[in-house]
């Protein structure tokens, strides 16, 4: 006898803040509505806590959950855990998934793509080398922990704000950290040039080598990782991190011919639809609109996921709610200093 396909009103893609919080607001707005959470790990987890686990802080993905089946249950929403969602079919409103060995079809109404983003790693030699890790998932912030020994050498490749907190990180786990970046400064986005020297100097301070306008060859050692090739320079180190940004994950919506916009991103308006009359994107994975210029641009930042994702779970239920734009803001605190940027720095109001 063939199982019924499970059939829901609203199927959101994605276990982060965006995927949360358009599940949670659908449910939220209108509690008729049969909502499902797809994600590709084992629970939600709040992104921040990456680096309190590379910082020694976290044992498990436990410690850090933000969302179970149970909570999730709780506030009505059906979740898939530890699934990948490898097909999508637009026309049939169908999607498939993958746990294990096993695949399940799922059909809905609206469909909300809140599949995050991916790192955006250089393409190196070594890559697959003991002792390589990326700061982007909470299994990989683990392993890092797990790895790291005070006295041990360490590379932390990209300065940005992730980069600025695993070399804070790694640094009060008594390593010897290298920080490294291809631009001519630290946090180049984000600061401006006497800011940023600013920031540059304190890390010297506390014996972080800080090496811009530098850029990674290779990665070498026969299994185990034992010195990277930096601009023409030989630099021993036991481990190598990457904190080198990310890319939009649109792997499902070009399975189903979802539009991607001119940054990589899928293409949104105002209410987080895409082209797909049935298929709302949020998050990591979808281009927004600045609020300062009113471009379209891809901002991968928690604080945009979290708004996008309110609106499109509440468009996905029929309540209309748009948005003007994102003014960008960040804000943290490394070795001592207090770092607020908002809005658009010099270079980008240039561009």
């Amino acid at each position: 006898m063939q199982l019924l396909t499970e059939k829901y009103d609203v199927i959101v893609v994605g276990g982060g803040v965006a995927g949360v919080n358009a599940a949670a607001e659908a449910r939220s707005v209108r509690p008729s509505s049969s909502v499902a959470l797809v994600a590709d790990e084992s629970t939600v987890y709040s992104r921040p806590s990456l680096t309190a686990a590379i910082a020694g802080l976290v044992n498990s993905v436990d410690d850090v959950a933000i969302y179970s089946g149970k909570s999730l249950k709780d506030l009505g929403i059906t979740s898939y855990f530890s699934s990948k969602a490898v097909s999508l079919d637009s026309d049939s409103r169908t999607i498939v998934l993958r746990s294990q060995d096993r695949e399940e079809p799922l059909k809905y109404r609206r469909l909300v793509l809140a599949t995050g983003s991916t790192p955006a790693l250089p393409r190196v030699h070594g890559l697959d080398l003991k002792g390589v890790f990326s700061a982007k998932w909470i299994d990989d912030a683990l392993r890092l922990s797990n790895a790291a020994t005070p006295g041990m050498r360490a590379c932390v490749v990209g300065a940005g704000f992730i980069g600025l907190e695993v070399t804070q990180a790694l640094f009060r786990r008594g390593l010897k950290v290298t920080l490294l970046e291809m631009r001519p400064r630290v946090l180049p986005e984000l600061l401006e040039p006497d800011l940023s020297t600013r920031v540059k100097e304190q890390l010297e301070r506390f014996g972080v080598e800080v090496l811009t306008g530098s850029l990674l060859k290779g990665i070498h050692g026969k299994s185990q990782v034992k010195y990277a090739s930096v601009s023409g320079r030989r630099l021993k180190t036991d481990l190598v991190v990457f904190a080198t940004g990310v890319k939009p994950n649109t792997e499902l919506a070009v399975i189903g011919k979802v539009k991607l916009g001119r940054t990589g991103a899928i293409a949104t308006d105002q209410r987080m639809r895409t082209n797909k009359e049935s298929i709302y994107a949020a998050g990591d994975c979808a281009e927004t609109l600045d609020l300062v210029t009113g471009k379209v641009v891809y901002r991968p930042l928690g604080t945009a996921a979290a708004r996008s994702g309110v609106i499109a779970g509440s468009n996905a239920v029929g309540k209309r709610r748009e948005y003007a734009g994102y003014l960008r803001r960040q804000y943290d605190r490394i070795f001592g200093i207090e770092i607020v940027s908002m809005g658009l720095s010099t270079h980008q109001a240039k561009t």
